[in-house]
């Protein structure tokens, strides 16, 4: 069979398409996944609950080692809904600087007034102002309140006024960095994932197939035009139109395979050249970040979320814009903390952890230089 377009990869990009290909009911659309595909009814609980970050459904990749032989693991969602359905939530949008700088570069229609009625469209949120946020968007967001959080992070939030941080009321909207509640992709406890979102809004349309447990090893071309996919099993499925939205590290990777990439590289590979680009694969830029461990006290009660909290901080007073985000965790069993960033054969003595996360904005990467993982240990927080 043959389809008006063949989406690639059902991750955070792709249900959103799925969803507004099918609108109009004119396009035949397929939605292909190489993860599981679940629906809300079948969502295993690990994948629906929005507390922690599921491992059970990833990729396995990891960098190669750097020049001191570390290589570290790179979590990839490989489910329905990508790694929207394995994230920790934390709903943080790109900086208004980011969107005037990508403008600057040639990227019309990117700038932060360009790109903020979309913002709006998009979400669901009931914080904040109207000027900034949507209301009656499918992607549903909250927050918790000042008075409901975790032990832990109301006591960052005071540890953060201690040290003359402002309370910042809206992270998301432009302004003076500061302490803010954390906006999350969550909802009653519920991760609001694109497959959730967007996908499962339209899986009745008929002009919508969506196929998971497949993976795509090639685009087909005619010339320089797509023309199709082949799955990985040799099936052939022809298409009008071919959108790769499978990832950072999947879609170069596709591209390659396809014969669109770095010439040299290609040709070292065995792979028939359609077409130069030697930017596929290159470029790039993942935000560092550094974390310390502290034995932390049962908090008496279900972790509803991770991170509740954040600081955004200038580490230079002449930035436009803050460069790092600090994110305190709640208390988290320390059988549910990711063990490729934490390793289980640390000292965990009550049996439950707190982290302080920093994570260097990926825009200011280059300016600041490589950063290194430091781990320390301390004793109970409350």
């Amino acid at each position: 069979m043959s389809y008006d377009v063949v989406i690639v990869g059902g991750g955070s990009a792709g249900c959103v398409l799925a969803n507004r290909l099918t609108e109009c009911g004119v396009l035949n659309v397929l939605l292909l996944e190489a993860g599981p595909d679940y629906t809300s009814q079948t969502m295993p609980r690990d994948i629906r609950d929005s507390a922690f970050s599921p491992s059970s459904h990833d990729w396995g990749y990891a960098s190669q080692p750097d020049a001191l032989g570390i290589s570290v693991a790179i979590p990839r969602g490989k489910v329905i809904g990508g790694s929207s359905s394995v994230n920790y939530c934390f709903a943080m949008r790109a900086r208004p600087q980011d969107h005037n700088n990508w403008q600057s570069l040639g990227n019309e229609g990117w700038s932060y007034a360009d790109v903020l009625p979309f913002y709006r469209r998009m979400e669901r949120y009931a914080y904040g102002e109207d000027c900034w946020h949507g209301r009656s968007g499918p992607y549903k967001l909250d927050c918790f309140n000042w008075d409901q959080l975790e032990p832990t992070a109301a006591a960052a939030a005071l540890a953060s006024d201690a040290l003359g941080y402002a309370r910042v009321r809206d992270v998301n909207a432009p302004g003076e960095p500061g302490f803010a509640r954390a906006p999350l992709s969550a909802v009653d406890g519920i991760r609001q994932s694109t497959a959730v979102t967007y996908l499962e809004d339209a899986r009745e349309r008929k002009n919508l197939t969506v196929r998971g447990g497949v993976e795509v090893d090639c685009v087909l071309f005619d010339s320089d035009r797509a023309i199709g996919v082949r799955l990985v099993s040799g099936e052939i499925i022809d298409a009008t139109n071919v959108i790769l939205s499978a990832g950072t590290y999947n879609s170069p990777a596709i591209l390659m395979r396809s014969g669109v990439g770095p010439e040299a590289h290609l040709s070292e590979l065995g792979i028939d050249v359609v077409k130069v680009n030697p930017g596929v694969g290159q470029n790039l830029t993942e935000h560092p970040v550094m974390w310390n461990i502290y034995a932390a006290k049962p908090p008496g009660r279900d972790v509803s979320a991770m991170f509740q909290t954040v600081l955004s901080v200038k580490s230079d007073d002449d930035l436009v814009d803050y460069d790092l985000h600090v994110l305190p965790t709640a208390a988290v069993p320390t059988e549910l903390m990711p063990r490729t960033f934490i390793p289980p054969s640390m000292e965990h003595p009550t049996g439950w952890d707190f982290v302080f996360f920093c994570f260097v904005y990926a825009a200011e990467v280059a300016r600041i230089g490589a950063s290194c993982v430091a781990e320390s240990e301390g004793g109970p927080v409350d």
